[in-house]
């Protein structure tokens, strides 16, 4: 395959964050057994002293490095062929936000009025901010995604200013690991505190997937695996999954994980190149584009609502049959906030063109 055919555009993304999104569900079903509550059993695997599914699930965690991994590929591809300015920056912002306050008013406050949960318009207001994320705990990445797209434009003039992007790739998680010590040292619990540690937690994710497209490391290693007889999907398959047993193996995984989800991702996108058109990469385009919701919305099984609500995702009791069925469940209400988010997006977008006018 020639160099120019190599495709890795948006298309191709949303196929790695449906992909994504199956890796983290099945985490968080499984992967942490302190979530599942008392009586909300499922059938499981031995595999040692653990099971199966647990196996499997402990590494997902890899997931988020992989959505900022994407994250900052897009970003970089973005602001390298079009113009940027206070004002798309800005755009972005209020695009994922309006997504989180359609999710936080039509999913969670209903539940929480059901559940009886006491709550008040600071409570509301707090969880719409970000200030507060009792309701999803995965808010956390969301928080870290908004600084990080309102300081990507510093991000993206430094990386044009260094020389070798690739030693910026190299150094970035150490430097990571560096300042969220000092934070721990010197920031008092708070709403800075989360903004900075978690800031520092992801960044050198997006850092990565943004020297990566600068220097399109992944169109040179295409190309040279073109010249491999070895060069078999198959092989590529195996190379993925020995993610598994190396994110067990080592200590310090948030810094290896720059590496791992460059690689993993890497090896998606040639697999997808060469099957993309089949079935199940239709399917994982699908949830692609539902992905978002997915990942905030399923917080709604654990955590505070879970007492009322675990119960539903774990009835199949076979492990990849509730992982299905959570997907299945969320995704009629994704669709429903996808659908409004167009809308208001629409009406918005008439009311500013209207406005400058």
């Amino acid at each position: 395959m020639k160099q120019e055919k190599y495709r890795f555009d948006g298309e191709v993304s949303q196929i790695v964050k449906g992909i994504a999104i199956i890796i983290m569900v099945f985490h968080h079903l499984f992967g942490n057994l302190e979530w599942v509550m008392e009586g909300n059993r499922f059938f499981s695997i031995p595999f040692g002293s653990q099971s199966l599914e647990y196996f499997f699930a402990v590494p997902g965690k890899i997931c988020i490095s992989i959505y900022a991994f994407l994250s900052g590929y897009g970003l970089y591809t973005s602001y390298q062929h079009k113009k940027q300015n206070a004002k798309t920056a800005a755009k972005r912002v209020f695009s994922v936000l309006i997504n989180w306050w359609l999710i936080v008013l039509l999913c969670f406050l209903p539940l929480a009025i059901i559940c009886e949960q006491q709550i008040d318009y600071k409570t509301v207001l707090k969880h719409l901010l970000l200030i507060e994320n009792r309701w999803c705990p995965f808010a956390d990445y969301l928080l870290f995604y908004v600084t990080a797209l309102v300081t990507y434009p510093a991000i993206h003039w430094l990386l044009n200013k260094v020389n070798r992007p690739f030693l910026f790739f190299l150094g970035t998680p150490f430097v990571g690991m560096a300042v969220r010590k000092a934070i721990d040292l010197t920031v008092p619990q708070g709403i800075l505190y989360q903004i900075l540690y978690f800031y520092f937690l992801y960044i050198a994710y997006i850092i990565a997937g943004s020297c990566v497209c600068q220097s399109k490391i992944f169109i040179k290693a295409h190309n040279w695996l073109n010249s491999k007889k070895w060069n078999k999907v198959w092989i590529k398959v195996i190379l993925v999954f020995t993610v598994i047993p190396v994110r067990w193996l080592v200590k310090n995984k948030l810094i290896f994980d720059s590496f791992l989800a460059t690689m993993v991702v890497f090896l998606l996108v040639e697999i997808i190149q060469e099957r993309q058109h089949s079935l199940i990469f239709r399917g994982m385009h699908f949830l692609g584009k539902h992905s978002t919701n997915i990942w905030f919305m399923h917080a709604v099984f654990f955590f505070t609502f879970g007492e009322y609500t675990q119960w539903i995702v774990y009835l199949p009791r076979v492990p990849l049959v509730i992982m299905i069925w959570c997907i299945v469940c969320c995704l009629p209400f994704s669709s429903i906030i996808n659908l409004l988010q167009q809308k208001l997006w629409y009406i918005l977008e008439k009311i500013i063109k209207k406005e400058e006018s």
